[in-house]
């Protein structure tokens, strides 16, 4: 797009923001416009780089509609620009009163100044803009680094003795401040999981900004638990994430970083951690800026005492107490929780506060058929992290004790045995083994009635269990224990199995009189006979 301006305007002093710095860029390369003659020196756009050599080097034109351009060098530098001002030393040698034209390009476009008359004395003549061809958008940095710049001759007859001796551009811009950030701190007194790091993101020239920090090369959020050794830090979520952030003058622009303490801190429970970030605003970059300490705990509680029933339990007991305890620098709740018989957990809430609770009591009435497949204490502390003890080995509750067996009807080798249950056994399918002892040894009452030295439990006895294979005139003994159904072996001094009860005892009966067989005469002398 070109632009033409009358020449009054453009030998006129135009007014520019004040800036705080400049920058001189010559050519560095030929441009489009080829139609001079290069005079002296390097004979090319070189020529141009010496302002103060006059004469010495120069592009000479000669014709009407010749045009000759340069390409300008390239900057790295950052900040606001506030006009683009091209500078082209000339003179007419043989006349006066030509009108030449004066262009300034870039990618976006071509602004080309006509009417600029000179002398026949080396003059600087300067040609300013403060926005592109356009008229409307300002220059950027790579809009300076595409210039391509130069003088032509007029359409019109021209017969003179045109010569440039030099040609560059002048940037007048406002350098790039640094962004910079400014920690709210409004951090809450202890944090888990994903931190907010609140802050106020600060660039006066209004630059968008990242959070990173080339120079390291590191990202641009930190963190740290002793303020002086530095880690990336995790994103979370909820934030504003770490690119194309909004910036503004001071006091800044609102914005939140979202930190994963629980990626980069997990089982940490700490009072002096600390975030740092740092922007670019890819021009520059800002310095860290570090927050208060402040705590985490993302550290699940720890278990002090397993788990466990506050006593052995015995069919009978109307209630029962679980204790647990943890290690836990914030504690908060304690939940208790038993599954009896398999028919799901139940809880009930212990003390609050603390992390070693006093034992926790559930009425709930036991019989000798129960058993605990599962107890378990959840400590939860202020933070939500949670710590379980839990015991699923599973506890048989203890049948009392049964009544001495009925042990009659004794025969040279069988008696009749009745088991006796506790009349206060409530549970269901209780579980018997019979004993039976003797001079011989400790034998045990089998299915089928008979004796053998292994213990043999059920819950189908007869009544009465007729025992055979007694020894004839033979004391014994018999004693009953009882055991719980859940456990289909239970074991003589575990707790599925209670004590064995008193003693019964009866004694076989002796063997029959035997027969006497006389052998010879039998003397009946003397025997006195009644009537």
């Amino acid at each position: 797009m070109n632009g033409i301006v009358p020449a009054f305007i453009l030998l006129s002093a135009l007014t520019v923001p004040s800036s705080a710095a400049t920058v001189t860029l010559l050519p560095n390369g030929q441009g489009a416009g080829t139609d001079w003659n290069w005079v002296g020196g390097s004979a090319n756009y070189t020529n141009w780089r010496t302002p103060d050599d006059e004469d010495t080097s120069y592009a000479n034109g000669f014709s009407k509609n010749d045009s000759e351009t340069v390409l300008m060098e390239d900057s790295s530098l950052a900040g606001t620009i506030n006009s683009v001002t091209l500078y082209i030393r000339m003179r007419e040698a043989t006349a006066t009163g030509y009108a030449f034209n004066r262009t300034l390009k870039s990618s976006a476009g071509t602004y080309t100044a006509t009417g600029l008359v000179v002398t026949t004395a080396y003059v600087d003549y300067t040609l300013t803009r403060t926005t592109l061809s356009d008229g409307a958008s300002p220059w950027t940095w790579a809009e300076v680094n595409s210039i391509e710049a130069g003088v032509a001759t007029t359409p019109s007859n021209y017969s003179g003795d045109a010569r440039v001796t030099s040609v560059y551009v002048v940037v007048d811009y406002t350098p790039n401040v640094p962004p910079s950030v400014t920690m709210d701190n409004d951090f809450a007194a202890l944090s888990s999981g994903t931190v907010t790091a609140n802050y106020k993101l600060i660039d006066a020239n209004g630059d968008t900004c990242d959070l990173t920090n080339r120079a390291s090369p590191e990202t641009g959020t930190e963190y740290s638990t002793d303020g002086s050794t530095w880690y990336d830090a995790a994103m979370g979520t909820g934030g504003d994430g770490s690119t194309g952030l909004a910036a503004s003058a001071s006091p800044g622009t609102q914005h939140k970083y979202a930190w994963n303490s629980a990626s980069d801190l997990p089982d940490t429970e700490d009072s002096t951690v600390y975030i740092r970030l740092a922007p670019y605003d890819s021009y520059i970059e800002g310095s860290w800026a570090t927050s208060n300490a402040f705590a985490i705990d993302n550290k699940a509680p720890a278990v002090a005492t397993t788990i466990a029933l506050a006593a052995t339990p015995v069919s009978g007991d109307a209630s029962f107490q679980l204790d647990a305890a943890f290690t836990e620098g914030n504690p908060n709740t304690n939940i208790y929780a038993y599954n009896l018989n398999a028919a799901g957990y139940v809880t009930g809430a212990g003390d609050t506060n603390v992390a070693d609770p006093s034992a926790h009591t559930f009425n709930v009435g036991l019989t000798g058929a129960d058993k605990f497949a599962g107890i378990k204490c959840t400590h939860t502390d202020d933070m939500g992290n949670i710590g379980v003890t839990e015991d699923t080995a599973g506890v048989y509750v203890r049948p009392l004790v049964p009544q001495a067996p009925t042990a009659a009807d004794a025969t040279q080798t069988t008696a009749n045995v009745t088991v006796n249950p506790n009349a206060s056994e409530a549970g269901a399918g209780i579980y018997y083994v019979i004993k039976a002892t003797c001079a011989a040894g400790v034998f045990y009452v089998k299915a089928d009635g008979s004796l053998g030295v292994s213990p043999v439990w059920g819950n189908g006895w007869p009544s009465p269990v007729s025992v055979t294979g007694l020894s004839e005139d033979t004391q014994y003994w018999f004693a009953v224990a009882a055991g719980n159904p859940q456990d289909a072996t239970p074991t003589e001094g575990e707790n599925s199995a209670s004590a064995y009860g008193s003693w019964s005892t009866i004694t076989t009966l002796p063997p029959p009189p035997k027969n006497l067989e006389l052998t010879g005469e039998l003397d009946v002398s003397g025997l006195i006979l009644g009537n």
